[in-house]
C-alpha cells in the first residue's frame, strides 16, 4: 500500500507520463529514420512511403498534443515548493533531452521530400567564391560558354573541381531564378560552406548546412524557455515548441533556413521581456534602452534572414509606445536603416566586372531596335529580383496550393479526343478528370460573368 505522501507525489508528478510519451515518439522517429532511406534524390518516386510517413507524423502530432496537455495539467505537488522545483527540473530535463534526441534522429535521416538545402549550399559557395549571389541565376552558369565573364568561369570551374558540388548544382531547383534568400541567410550559407572541406562528400556538405541551421533551432528552444520563465509561465511549457513534429521535421530533417528568423525573433522578444523583468532594479531605464536597441537589431536580423518578421511591426509599435512613447520612432528608423544596410552591404561587398555589361545592356537605348539581349546580362545585382520572380510564381512553393490546383485544373480525359499525351498525375490527385474539367469550365464562366 502506498502512503498518503507517496501517493500524492506520484499523482502530482506528470514526469512519468511525459517520459512515456517521449519514449513512444522516439520509436516513431526511429521508424521514420529507417523509412527515409527510400527518399533518395531522383529515385523511387512511385515507391516512396510518403503516406506511411504522413501517418507516422500524424501519430507524432497526437502524442505531441497529449504531451502538451500533460504539462499544462501537471500538478504542482500540492504547494510543496521544494518538491515543485524538483519536479519542474525533472520535467525540463525530460523535455529537453527528448527534444534533442528527436532532432538528432531526423538530422541523420535522408531529407524527406525536400530540395531547398541544395540551393542553400550553392548560394554559400557562390558567396565564398567572391561572386554576388544575386548576380547570376544557376541557369546562366549552366549555359555559360567560352566567352563567359570571369565570374561565370569561376563558378563553372568550381562545379567541375568538386564532384559533390557538381551533384549539388544539378539538384538546385528553379535554376532560371536568381537566389531569393536575403543577405543574412546568405551569410549563414557562406559560413556553413566555408567550414566544409573542399573535397568533402555530398553527405558532409548536407550535414554541415543542416547542422548549422539546427543550432539556430536549438537556440530558439532555450530562448523560449527563458521567455516562459520571465513571463511567469511554467518553463516546461516549452514543450509546445520543443516536441512539435513540424518544427523537428522542417529544421532537423529538411534543414530549412526558417530556423534563423525564428531564432532572431525569439531573441528580440526575450530582450524586450528581460529589460522589464526587474523594474525596481538599479539602472532600470538604461537597461531598458540597451535591451530595446538590441531587440531592434535582432528583429532586423530576422527580417534580413527571411522577410516575414516584418509582420510584427504593429505589435512592436504598440509595445514600445506603451513603454517608451515617442522613442518608438527612433526604433523604427533604426530598424529600417539596418534592413536597408543589410542589402546595401552585400551588394557593396562584390564589385561587378567591367567587362560584364549587365546594367548597360539592360538599359541600352538601342534595345528596342532589335539588339539581342546579352545572355550574361544579369539582374544588375538587384537582391529583390529573384524574390519578385518567385512571388509571381508563388504556387510552386506551396503543397496545399498544389493539391488544390492539380485536382481542379483542366486535364486530358483518358479514352476521349481530349487526350493527347499520357502523363502520370501526381500522387495527391484524386478528383476524376471529367469532374475537374467541369469545375474548371464552371469557374471560368463565373469569372467571365463577374468581369
Amino acid at each position: 500500500m502506498l502512503t498518503g505522501g507517496l501517493r500524492k507525489r506520484l499523482v502530482g508528478d506528470s514526469s512519468w507520463g511525459i517520459l512515456g510519451l517521449g519514449a513512444i515518439q522516439a520509436v516513431i522517429y526511429g521508424v521514420i529514420w529507417k523509412l527515409s532511406q527510400a527518399f533518395q534524390y531522383g529515385q523511387g518516386h512511385e515507391s516512396r512511403p510518403i503516406l506511411i510517413v504522413w501517418a507516422l507524423l500524424t501519430c507524432l502530432f497526437v502524442l505531441y498534443l497529449l504531451g502538451i496537455v500533460s504539462v499544462w495539467k501537471g500538478a504542482d505537488s500540492n504547494g510543496n515548493a521544494d518538491l515543485t522545483r524538483r519536479l519542474r527540473r525533472r520535467r525540463i530535463v525530460i523535455i529537453f533531452g527528448f527534444a534533442i534526441f528527436f532532432r538528432g534522429i531526423l538530422f541523420l535521416a535522408q531529407p524527406i521530400q525536400e530540395v531547398d538545402i541544395y540551393r542553400y549550399i550553392w548560394d554559400g559557395n557562390v558567396v565564398n567564391t567572391g561572386v554576388n549571389p544575386y548576380r547570376f541565376s544557376p541557369e546562366q552558369v549552366a549555359e555559360a560558354g567560352k566567352d563567359a565573364p570571369a565570374e561565370l568561369a569561376m563558378l563553372n570551374e568550381m562545379i567541375e573541381r568538386s564532384e559533390a558540388l557538381g551533384t549539388i548544382f544539378s539538384r538546385v531547383h528553379f535554376k532560371e531564378v536568381p537566389t531569393v534568400y536575403p543577405p543574412l541567410s546568405q551569410g549563414i550559407f557562406a559560413i556553413a560552406t566555408a567550414l566544409t572541406p573542399d573535397r568533402a562528400s555530398l553527405s558532409v556538405h548536407l550535414g554541415m548546412m543542416k547542422g548549422l541551421l539546427l543550432l539556430f533551432d536549438i537556440g530558439t528552444l532555450f530562448a523560449i524557455w527563458a521567455i516562459m520563465s520571465l513571463s511567469g509561465y511554467p518553463p516546461e511549457r516549452v514543450i509546445a515548441y520543443a516536441w512539435c513534429p513540424l518544427v523537428i521535421k522542417e529544421f532537423a530533417n529538411s534543414g530549412h533556413l526558417d530556423s534563423i528568423p525564428v531564432f532572431m525573433t525569439a531573441c528580440a522578444v526575450l530582450l524586450l521581456l528581460a529589460a522589464r523583468s526587474r523594474r525596481n532594479g538599479e539602472g532600470r531605464v538604461r537597461r531598458e534602452y540597451r535591451c530595446d536597441w538590441a531587440a531592434v537589431a535582432f528583429w532586423a536580423g530576422g527580417t534580413l534572414a527571411k522577410v516575414y518578421p516584418i509582420v510584427l511591426m504593429p505589435l512592436l509599435i504598440r509595445w514600445w509606445w506603451r513603454h517608451q512613447r515617442w522613442r518608438v520612432a527612433g526604433y523604427l528608423v533604426a530598424y529600417g536603416v539596418l534592413v536597408a544596410s543589410g542589402y546595401g552591404v552585400i551588394n557593396g561587398l562584390f564589385t561587378p566586372e567591367t567587362s560584364n555589361a549587365g546594367i548597360t545592356v539592360r538599359n541600352h537605348p538601342d534595345r528596342s531596335a532589335g539588339i539581342p539581349k546579352d545572355t550574361h546580362a544579369d539582374t544588375a545585382h538587384d537582391p529583390l529580383e529573384g524574390l519578385r520572380t518567385f512571388l509571381k510564381r508563388w504556387e510552386i512553393n506551396d503543397l496545399l496550393f498544389a493539391i488544390v490546383f492539380e485536382n481542379i485544373r483542366p486535364r486530358p480525359v483518358v479514352g476521349t479526343e481530349e487526350r493527347e499525351v499520357v502523363t502520370q498525375q501526381p500522387w495527391f490527385v484524386f478528383v476524376p478528370a471529367k469532374l475537374a474539367n467541369t469545375l474548371s469550365r464552371s469557374g471560368a464562366a463565373w469569372l467571365r460573368e463577374l468581369g
